[in-house]
Order: C-alpha cells, then sequence, then structure tokens
C-alpha cells in the first residue's frame, strides 16, 4: 500500500508539471537586443522540460508588441 501511495504521489507531482505557466520576463533597457531575454527563456524551458512540463503558458499583453515578436521568435504561438 505505501508503494501504491509513492506511485500516486508521483504522478500527481508529474501531473501538476505539465502545464507551467510564466507571467513576466523582463530585462532592462540596456541589455535588450543582446540576447539576454533567449538567455532567461532557455533556462525557464530546460528547467520546465527537466521537471516533466510539456506545455509552458505565457501571460503577454496584447499591446506588448516587443514581447510579441521576440516570443514568436522563439517559435511560441498566440493561442487566445
Amino acid at each position: 500500500q505505501q508503494q501504491q501511495q509513492q506511485q500516486q504521489q508521483q504522478q500527481q507531482q508529474l501531473n501538476s508539471n505539465l502545464l507551467q505557466y510564466v507571467t513576466d520576463v523582463v530585462t532592462s533597457s540596456t541589455s535588450r537586443r543582446l540576447g539576454v531575454g533567449s538567455i532567461l527563456m532557455n533556462a525557464i524551458e530546460k528547467s520546465a522540460w527537466d521537471m516533466g512540463t510539456r506545455c509552458l503558458l505565457l501571460h503577454v499583453e496584447a499591446d506588448n508588441d516587443m514581447a510579441l515578436r521576440f516570443y514568436k521568435k522563439l517559435n511560441y504561438v498566440h493561442v487566445g
């Protein structure tokens, strides 16, 4: 029974990691267009994938054209 509980806990942990939500990725204005944002996103993605995440959702304001272009460059798609 203890083994079954451990397996259930592991499955719950896996399920909770399948989807991660990124709210803010911010760089200073002097660091923009130097690859810092890409480095940050690569680290976020690697960490998420290592935890078993299969989908990252990003929150981006509709009028934030710079961020929208940045995420599109990284192959993210607009879904809503």
